[in-house]
């Protein structure tokens, strides 16, 4: 799994990822597309979803995408191998530059 804004992680990463993640509600998700070939599946979705933030008093909808990889696994079950999703907007922005001043 790949969190926005970060690095490939296994499963206790995940599970440590979310317990510090500030929560989130009101996700709904739209499949765009999904494929199933020979024992793998891909599928691509759309999601909005509000993050709290306790300085916010109205946080923003914060839409994005994702796709997931899945393996056909032999009691036919589907096992989740890759899940990679990202934000419209950045999680945290950069400070930007001030404009510099042009010189007459």
């Amino acid at each position: 799994m790949m969190p926005p804004n970060g690095f490939a992680v296994a499963r206790a990463a995940i599970e440590a990822w979310l317990a510090t993640s500030p929560p989130s509600s009101n996700l709904p998700i739209d499949i765009v597309e999904t494929d199933r070939l020979s024992g793998l599946a891909h599928l691509h979705a759309t999601h909005a979803l509000t993050i709290a933030n306790p300085d916010v008093p109205s946080p923003p909808l914060r839409r994005g995408s994702g796709l997931q990889h899945s393996r056909r696994q032999p009691e036919d079950g589907w096992l989740l191998t890759r899940d990679i999703w990202a934000l419209s907007d950045p999680l945290v922005r950069r400070p930007t530059q001030p404009a510099r001043e042009r010189r007459a």
